[in-house]
């Protein structure tokens, strides 16, 4: 049996910041049905204004749910070193920050990296400095390993897990409302040597200067 489920991802901050894609929609063989698509998005400088204030979403209705952590870092780093690159390491801040994404996606049963405020911003709110970040979100896989190997069969995914960049990770799904899962993964490198503000971002910007 088939299944259609939605992701998205967003790409580093110094990558390209060139338009906006259309989704890309294909199907994956998870075991029980779900209703739902595959997308992939790069966010360029001029949707800055679709962005909300990083930390407005209430997540009232919402709550974590159990995922496979132990898999998820294996996998990803599993998927890394078949391209030669070292693996990276979960922290804590970012685990935060993939929890409150998967949290206020599921409060507003909406897929979107920037209905809480932009990646970076968020970031900025949740105190982690960042020389390089990126994120994949996903809507509606049945688990973990679901979830992965939809991310890894996605070319804009793809790029993020093989991010070159990046360190360390924060891996959480959560469901509201709906009952339906959303899924974030937040890879980040810290920045020891630069401090952010912590104020609330609304710029949908996604290149890091």
């Amino acid at each position: 049996m088939q299944t259609n489920a939605r992701r998205q991802s967003m790409p580093d901050w110094d990558g390209p910041m060139n338009g906006t894609r259309r989704p890309d929609m294909r199907r994956l063989g998870l075991g029980r049905r779900l209703r739902g698509g595959l997308a992939a998005a790069v966010l360029a400088a001029t949707l800055a204004g679709c962005a909300g204030a990083p930390g407005s979403v209430s997540l009232s209705g919402t709550h974590e749910i159990s995922v496979d952590r132990g898999g998820a870092l294996a996998e990803v780093n599993r998927f890394r070193a078949r391209s030669g690159l070292p693996p990276v390491r979960y922290a804590a801040v970012l685990d935060k920050a993939a929890e409150r994404q998967a949290r206020a996606m599921a409060a507003k049963g909406e897929l979107s990296h920037t209905l809480d405020g932009d990646l970076r911003g968020r970031l900025d709110l949740a105190g982690y400095d960042a020389a390089a970040a990126a994120e994949n979100i996903g809507w509606n896989y049945a688990s973990t390993a679901a979830v992965m190997t939809g991310w890894e069969n996605s070319a804009g995914h793809r790029a993020n897990l093989l991010n070159p960049r990046v360190t360390e990770m924060g891996f959480a799904a959560a469901t509201g409302p709906n009952g339906q899962p959303y899924w974030a993964l937040v890879l980040g490198t810290p920045d020891t040597h630069r401090r952010t503000p912590t104020l609330p971002v609304s710029s949908g910007g996604i290149r890091l200067q």
